[in-house]
């Protein structure tokens, strides 16, 4: 796994950019909880996928208003470590089945590699008022 790691370092410094992330039209999703295990993930959305470290700057985690699961919220100055991976829309789709109605999607700028930013998917807390109108 280091090698790995070090390699797409090292393809991204030549380069200036990750040439994975941008191979295809598929989208990037940045996770922060369970889905950072390859195992679950893996199950998740039937296939095998490439992680990469990422950080989402101003967001902390915290636990999840009605339930004991994490969620993230707005911090200026703080920091979410986790991972990013390739999504089509079929992921999505069975990703968001996977969150279960609990959260949103919504679109994050991610830092991978401490210098490179990606709009990215993640999940957040849905806003207390849509539980009491769903």
């Amino acid at each position: 796994m280091q090698s790995a790691y070090f390699f797409c370092i090292s393809v991204e410094f030549l380069l200036g950019f990750n040439p994975i992330i941008y191979m295809n039209e598929n989208k990037t999703m940045f996770t922060y909880g369970t889905l950072i295990d390859n195992g679950i993930r893996s199950r998740v959305l039937g296939k095998e996928t490439i992680s990469y470290p990422a950080e989402l700057k101003d967001y902390e985690l915290t636990i999840h208003s009605y339930c004991p699961f994490l969620t993230i919220k707005k911090s200026v100055g703080s920091v979410v470590k986790g991972i990013i991976f390739e999504v089509n829309e079929n992921d999505l789709k069975r990703l968001d089945q996977y969150e279960n109605g609990l959260y949103d999607r919504i679109v994050v700028n991610v830092k991978v590699n401490y210098k490179s930013d990606y709009d990215c998917y993640t999940y957040i807390e849905k806003p207390e008022e849509r539980y009491i109108l769903n």
